[in-house]
């Protein structure tokens, strides 16, 4: 563990047990000016005083994981994306709302995911009653599976430039590295590449816009039961780790892992993704206003 400022989140478990300064610099053996300037952020937090805090309070070390405030910075960035596109705040600000006051942070993402849940019964509910619920979700806004459903519909399920088409059927993270709840994930991820080349393992360095580095490995196979004609269960298995790992695994060997300029740019998924530049983007992010003009061709898609 690295130097990190979390006073907020010390000064929050010595509030809730209605303990003073002096009494937790005492315990941890710190003088009370240095307690003070723990809290108010003016010292980092290193790692033998963090354990000797869990064991004061009884909480786990991973309650002060800069990763686990890292994936409610990246939930709150796609609530406020998808609610209020345009109450958009900095990395900064967000950061230091998340550190500040987390719990506000993981009301709001409550909020936002009920919120998201109503609206799919509500829509549910107007699809069976048919025109007589058709009020009930007037003026709300697509969510992200009618968008897919809508276009495909017109296009009578066909695409031709689509080869294979993939759900995310289990993801789990245990890093920063988080998976986008709205719309599909992103397609420069070599987890896609691998349904090309089944059978072989492709290694990937990615980093996400926040500047993180993953090792990914994916494997495509596929299985099917029956007899000859039989469709096919055809899936991928990716499996990633932080960068700061990756020497210790053997599908590292050959990799320059300390060249940042050889990873690959990937994002949550394009709706959330900052990356404004990127020649793959298939929907433009949330919240930004697109001006089209006839007269120019980009490279990039709702890059203007």
């Amino acid at each position: 563990m690295t130097k990190a400022f979390l006073g907020p989140r010390l000064r929050r478990l010595r509030e809730d047990r209605g303990m003073k300064q002096s009494v937790v610099a005492r315990s941890l053996e710190v003088s009370a000016s240095y307690y003070s300037q723990l809290e108010s952020n003016q010292r980092p937090l290193t790692m033998p005083l963090v354990v000797r805090i869990s064991v004061l309070f009884g909480v786990d070390v991973e309650f002060f994981s800069e990763e686990e405030e890292g994936r409610l910075v990246i939930d709150m960035r796609e609530a406020l994306s998808s609610c209020a596109p345009e109450e958009q705040l900095g990395a900064g600000e967000m950061r230091e709302l998340v550190s500040s006051v987390p719990q506000v942070a993981r009301a709001l993402i409550a909020l936002h995911r009920r919120a998201r849940l109503a609206t799919e019964r509500a829509d549910a509910l107007a699809s069976r009653l048919g025109e007589r619920g058709a009020g009930l979700t007037a003026g709300l806004p697509l969510l992200p599976y009618e968008e897919v459903r809508d276009f495909f519909y017109a296009r009578h399920n066909y695409v031709h430039e689509l080869d294979e088409l993939a759900n995310i059927s289990k993801r789990q993270s245990a890093t920063d590295f988080h998976f986008s709840r709205v719309g599909g994930t992103c397609p420069l991820w070599n987890v896609y590449e691998a349904f090309a080349q089944p059978g072989k393992v492709l290694r990937q360095v990615a980093q996400m816009p926040d500047g993180r580095t993953y090792l990914w490995i994916a494997r495509a196979g596929s299985r099917a039961q029956g007899g000859f004609g039989t469709p096919r269960k055809t899936y991928a298995i990716a499996l990633g780790c932080d960068l700061r790992h990756a020497s210790r695994l053997i599908y590292a060997r050959g990799l320059d892992l300390k060249d940042s300029s050889a990873a690959t740019p990937i994002g949550m998924g394009c709706k959330v993704c900052e990356r404004t530049s990127c020649p793959q983007r298939a929907f433009p992010p949330i919240g930004k206003v697109i001006e089209a003009d006839e007269r120019v061709s980009r490279y990039e898609p709702y890059s203007g």
